[in-house]
């Protein structure tokens, strides 16, 4: 059996979006320390509930943290980003770290996500197969 913790760099009331990435960050060095195989990062955008922009960025930081736990996104929002650059940062991020990344993806939630990014609620109910489709083909070929 593999036990792994998640991690969501929420940001609580009178403290700073850095204090709660850097918490997210020691939180998965203890993982690590305390012998879990694997610590997954939340992504979201524009809320305090969880304040990390970029699960790929923050993996990478953990990935040079950290020698032996796998570091996964949960999740890497997949319609706020092109499928083959996600693609490239998550290959980037497989063979740097010697295969202990983990790209996990998702179709997001809160919906000012979409507004913002322009993707529209379009890319969350029928585009996200393609999506999908392009970034396991771009990762597989």
């Amino acid at each position: 059996m593999h036990i792994g913790s998640f991690v969501l760099a929420a940001q609580f009331p009178g403290q700073g979006q850095g204090e709660a990435l850097h918490r997210a960050v020691r939180t998965g060095v203890a993982a690590e320390e305390a012998g879990l195989d694997s610590v997954w990062l939340a992504e979201h955008h524009f809320i305090p509930y969880g304040t990390c922009p970029s699960a790929v960025t923050l993996a990478a930081l953990l990935l040079g943290r950290t020698s032996r736990i796998r570091v996964g996104t949960a999740v890497s929002v997949l319609p706020t980003q092109h499928p083959v650059a996600l693609g490239e940062q998550a290959a980037l991020l497989h063979h740097a770290a010697q295969g202990r990344f983990v790209l996990g993806v998702g179709r997001g939630g809160p919906w000012v996500d979409l507004e913002v990014f322009g993707t529209g609620l379009a890319a969350y109910e029928s585009d996200f197969p393609e999506s999908l489709d392009l970034l396991l083909r771009w990762l597989r070929e």
